[in-house]
This record gives structure tokens, C-alpha cells and sequence, in this order.
């Protein structure tokens, strides 16, 4: 159980879990995103970033590009950590703090190991 973490938005609770758990997003550890031989891979959170706003992320070229991937936040480039304005859209709190708590969380049970069936389903009992 997860006491104190924020709650997200209904539609977007929605969305995430049946993009987590539909076998659209393959899965990878250490970003947001992750292309390899032109192929996406996404942690958990970068599946957040996608549905939230796939204009943001920054490939130019898609068959040659190898590594992680740039979600393009206002000044920031971010790489690892979603950024406030896709949390500020995810969650239901004003309360950054929170809401960052409850990504390190779920960014540890991506780079731990737990498949995305499973991280939908902490999701879908804690926020």
C-alpha cells in the first residue's frame, strides 16, 4: 500500500493502464525512452510521457538514432525523470513533491524488474 501518494486523474489513470498493460510499449530500464535499431522502448513513466504528449520527444532520425531518447519539457530536456507539466496533467494534486515521490517509486519497480502488467497494477490499487 502506498499511504499518502496522490491519486491521478481519472482519464489518465485509465489510459496509462491500458497502455501498460495492452503489449503496445516494449519495455526497457535506465529512460524515458530507449531506441535501439530504430525500435521504441520505454520504461513505465516514458509510457506516461507518450500518452501524455508524443510531440515532445526529440528523434531525428529514427532508423540511425541508438539510445535514450529527449522529452523536450519548456528549457528542459529531460531523459530520466518525467517532467512537472506532464505530472501536473498525470496527478490530482498541486503537490509537486508527491507526485515526484510516486515516480521515483514507480521508476525503482521499472529498473527493478516488475513487468508492466505488474506496475498497472500497483498503479491501479496506490494512485
Amino acid at each position: 500500500m502506498a499511504p499518502g501518494y496522490p491519486k491521478l486523474k481519472p482519464d489518465v489513470k485509465t489510459t496509462w493502464l491500458a497502455k501498460l498493460r495492452s503489449g503496445e510499449y516494449k519495455q526497457t530500464t535506465g529512460g524515458l525512452q530507449v531506441l535501439i535499431k530504430g525500435e521504441s522502448q520505454f520504461c513505465c513513466l516514458g509510457v506516461l510521457c507518450d500518452i501524455t504528449d508524443k510531440s515532445k520527444w526529440l528523434i531525428q532520425d529514427r532508423e540511425k538514432h541508438v539510445g535514450t531518447v529527449i522529452y523536450k519539457s519548456g528549457d528542459y530536456d529531460r531523459t530520466g525523470y518525467v517532467p512537472d507539466e506532464v505530472l501536473a496533467a498525470a496527478f490530482d494534486t498541486n503537490d509537486r513533491d508527491w507526485a515526484s515521490a510516486a515516480q521515483r517509486y514507480l521508476a525503482r519497480l521499472n529498473d527493478e524488474g516488475k513487468t508492466f502488467a505488474q506496475i498497472a497494477d500497483w498503479i491501479e490499487a496506490n494512485l
